[in-house]
């Protein structure tokens, strides 16, 4: 099933030893969760406008003082 995020949310992807993708901040507008192992997040980034599939493991929420989050986790 992939599930629309209705407002797309500001994510941050963290960099990992077997991740070839960019990392940095983007905007999530899709999750797929058809996969057992791990969620696919479908983030599109600021920096070059590119969009990947980036695994759940990955994937950082960013500050966002009206939830209470003031760092990222």
């Amino acid at each position: 099933m992939v599930l629309e995020l209705n407002t797309p949310r500001e994510v941050t992807v963290m960099p990992a030893a077997d991740w070839k993708g960019p990392t940095g901040r983007g905007m999530a507008i899709f999750i797929d969760t058809q996969h057992d192992l791990d969620r696919l997040w479908t983030v599109v980034f600021d920096a070059s406008g590119q969009v990947w599939e980036v695994p759940n493991r990955l994937i950082r929420f960013t500050p966002n003082f009206t939830w209470g989050r003031n760092a990222v986790v």
